[in-house]
């Protein structure tokens, strides 16, 4: 799919009649989703828009909206889900062939079906995981256990109160009811593609070679590249593929149905996994953050800019905003938007390290000052 075949829509296409997010009880990203869809069903039936159609930006469409871009991030995944859209890297979100497209049972929806699990088994009043700890429990990306999370907390079923220690917790507030003769859908389009993949791999690829690349596999499946990128790395857990930076690429080392794993040669071992390496950046930069919290800062205080760690921690403002991204999970920040907003201490980390980052507290008592 090339750019010069794709035509850029813009807001003026987007529908004027905006979801009314006052007086309805459903979240802004559901809204958002629904409107989204009623709008891409009816123009392609009347044949204002086409396959192939790039979508107005994220921001673009939020600034349309008056919702932030994350909301509007959401509701695409959700439309996504249901086969109406697809994302290229550089490219966009581009209109697909609906009638093409395999769809999926929703990550969300999945996690949704774990997580209600887990509160039928226990009390009210109980405390539950982390979204880091029910990340790991249902081996679900963090970022979709928060979103099933905020379903339950939108149902009342959740919610969030203080501990004896005054640390900000999330709470089972009721029990949900069981409906009867409904199954639970836990075949994700994930994990079929995985299926066909790995049939693919051993009829077509040979051990130590490469395979084609997302794009190329995209095509083929009739999928996202992001459903690629997950099989992929399901298929990367199970030893069966190894994924280089630059010119590797991703390399079949094991056959499914062989028990050795190639051993590969020097120029693939003297790089680190890219998950791994960012996980080992992301935890590190953790680290320092919840041992600057804990010697300069109390409950209540707000935290400098991520340009400001960034540039003081010497990472990337990505690694600082997944970092505290860990640390609102579990519980030590939040984060707040508008004029007056920012990253603001919730509760003081229980740590052992003694890292002290004088050029944080002097910046913040400076601006204090002022």
């Amino acid at each position: 799919m090339s750019n010069n075949k794709n035509r850029k829509l813009s807001a003026n296409d987007l529908p004027q009649n905006i979801p009314d997010y006052k007086n309805s009880d459903c979240a802004k990203d559901k809204l958002i989703a629904k409107w989204l869809t009623e709008w891409i069903n009816t123009e392609k039936a009347a044949g204002r828009i086409k396959s192939g159609d790039l979508l107005p930006s994220k921001n673009v469409i939020a600034d349309f909206l008056g919702v932030s871009s994350g909301t509007v991030e959401n509701a695409i995944r959700y439309v996504e889900d249901e086969g109406l859209i697809g994302s290229k890297q550089r490219v966009g979100t581009f209109i697909s062939e609906c009638s093409d497209i395999k769809k999926q049972t929703s990550k969300r929806e999945i996690a949704i079906s774990k997580i209600k699990k887990y509160i039928s088994e226990h009390s009210t009043g109980n405390i539950m995981p982390t979204v880091k700890n029910m990340s790991k429990q249902t081996e679900t990306a963090p970022t979709t256990i928060r979103l099933a999370y905020n379903y339950f907390i939108s149902k009342n079923f959740l919610g969030y109160s203080k501990n004896e220690k005054n640390k900000t917790v999330l709470k089972i507030l009721q029990l949900p009811e069981e409906q009867a003769g409904k199954t639970e859908e836990n075949n994700s389009l994930v994990e079929k593609i995985t299926a066909d993949l790995t049939k693919y791999l051993k009829s077509n690829i040979k051990k130590g070679d490469r395979i084609p690349s997302r794009n190329k596999l995209s095509s083929i499946f009739r999928v996202s590249i992001k459903t690629i990128h997950d099989s992929i790395k399901i298929l990367e857990a199970r030893g069966i593929l190894l994924s280089r930076r630059g010119k590797y690429g991703t390399i079949l080392i094991k056959n499914p149905e062989e028990e050795t794993i190639l051993q590969t040669c020097n120029e693939y071992s003297i790089f680190a996994k890219s998950k791994i390496a960012a996980q080992y950046r992301w935890e590190k930069t953790e680290k320092q953050l919840k041992s600057l919290i804990k010697e300069y800062y109390e409950p209540g205080s707000k935290l400098p800019s991520m340009e400001s760690l960034a540039k003081n921690f010497d990472v990337s403002t990505n690694t600082i905003r997944q970092a505290l991204k860990n640390l609102s999970d579990d519980g030590w920040v939040e984060f707040s938007r508008g004029r007056y907003g920012g990253t603001f201490v919730i509760n003081i980390p229980e740590t052992g390290e003694q890292n002290i980052y004088e050029w944080i507290a002097l910046a913040q008592n400076q601006k204090t000052q002022k």
